[in-house]
């Protein structure tokens, strides 16, 4: 009984970290086994890879230094959601 799963793109601990590659194969094998519940992933997205993960079956990104480490984070937030949607920034 669960209305959400995490899958960690990253170590937890501290914030800024790259993603770590192998757990967008997890992405995938959640989505199969948890059906159409929220599938959230968090570490190290950006709107240059958020793309990915949303066509592997994540739809709940969390995203802090792709967003917070520019100028200015409503267009960097701007950009990930385009990012996100399919969609060119």
């Amino acid at each position: 009984y669960t209305d959400m799963v995490l899958q960690m793109t990253v170590f937890p601990g501290f914030g800024g970290q790259s993603m770590v590659e192998e757990a967008i194969k997890n992405i995938s094998v959640i989505r199969d086994m948890i059906g159409d519940k929220d599938l959230e992933v968090d570490g190290g997205i950006t709107a240059e890879n958020v793309d990915v993960l949303v066509k592997e079956g994540a739809n709940v990104i969390v995203s802090g230094s792709g967003i917070f480490k520019y100028d200015d984070i409503s267009i960097a937030a701007d950009n990930l959601r385009k990012a996100a949607n399919g969609g060119i920034f």
